[in-house]
């Protein structure tokens, strides 16, 4: 991860201080976007069955909001590179216990929690396809480089316990979007992709906004 960090900020200085072209479709840009992200597959308790717990209740939240900094540099019309940095959007899972009290109001009490947190920088190579004056289409592909904290459920039902696996790894990334340019200088973009995070098959819905220097 700390490499990612020192190959982003050399990129960062390398862009920022480039000498600018006069090309009509040569600039860099920067930008920034809001994220949902999915996780469908994920399972905090693999060798436990919900109805064992009982009378404690579980719950578990597979998506989340992430915010995802970034910036490029278009080569020209149809292509670009572009490096950012990620806070993901947690997962979560809770078991907890109902009571209700003299006012009949009911309070949870929580016995055990955890989260799925990822923290990522990105390299990518873009394709851009001017639909009209306005809209264009956008496609990616590359790397992604994640540092993950997992929690989950283990042990017997009597004995729970709450583990944490720490991980890094590098993982394919792909996407497709729709992009809009409102002036010359500022665009958006509606993104879908995925990749996978710890062995777990990621989703990504983005809209990302992009100023151009």
């Amino acid at each position: 991860m700390k490499n990612f960090i020192y190959t982003f900020f050399f990129f960062s200085a390398l862009v920022s201080f480039s000498t600018y072209s006069n090309g009509r479709n040569t600039f860099n840009y920067y930008g920034i976007g809001i994220q949902n992200i999915g996780y469908d597959d994920i399972e905090f308790s693999p060798n436990i069955e919900k109805t064992e717990l009982l009378p404690d209740l579980y719950s578990k939240n597979t998506s989340g909001t992430g915010v995802r900094a970034f910036m490029g540099h278009h080569f020209n019309q149809y292509f670009a590179v572009e490096a950012g940095i990620t806070s993901h959007g947690k997962a979560n899972f809770l078991v907890y216990r109902e009571a209700i009290d003299s006012e009949g109001t009911i309070n949870k009490e929580t016995i055990h929690r955890g989260d799925f947190s990822t923290i990522s920088g990105d390299i990518r190579l873009i394709g851009t396809y001017a639909i009209g004056k306005k809209m264009f289409l956008r496609a990616h592909v590359g790397s992604l480089f994640w540092n993950n904290e997992f929690d989950y459920l283990s042990g017997n039902v009597g004995e729970l316990v709450v583990k944490n696996e720490s991980d890094t790894g590098a993982s394919l990334l792909t996407g497709i979007g729709l992009g809009y340019s409102f002036t010359k200088n500022i665009a958006v973009s509606f993104e879908f992709e995925n990749t996978k995070i710890a062995n777990i098959k990621t989703q990504t819905i983005s809209l990302s906004m992009m100023l151009r220097f």
